[in-house]
């Protein structure tokens, strides 16, 4: 029997209800991002470091300019683009729902 954190053992014939020491660990959603990093003029750029800001995780971006990062759900998620010869910026991520009816999100 566990309620609330109690558990019960028999001791010598005893019935003796103790506190759990256990944690109970709720499933964490992971957080998927993903996108494209361009230069002005729309050009995918390359190599491209891309941080969750005061992580150590990370990515960098492929030859069409993609990125994709996965990492525990969490709130006020800031990313770090940095590429050498230009300034690093940071940006927050703001989550977006896809439509998966909207043809625009649909995988072929």
């Amino acid at each position: 029997m566990k309620v609330q954190g109690l558990f019960f053992e028999k001791v010598d014939g005893v019935y003796v209800i103790k506190k759990s020491t256990e944690k109970i660990v709720q499933p964490v959603e992971p957080l998927a991002i993903s996108g494209v990093v361009t230069d002005t003029d729309g050009a995918p750029l390359p190599g491209v470091t891309v941080l969750v800001k005061g992580t150590s995780l990370g990515s960098a971006t492929d030859t069409e300019g993609k990125f994709k990062l996965s990492l525990p759900s969490q709130e006020n998620v800031v990313l770090v683009f940095s590429f050498v010869g230009m300034q690093t910026k940071e940006v927050p991520y703001k989550r977006r729902i896809r439509n998966k009816s909207d043809p625009a999100n649909r995988r072929n």
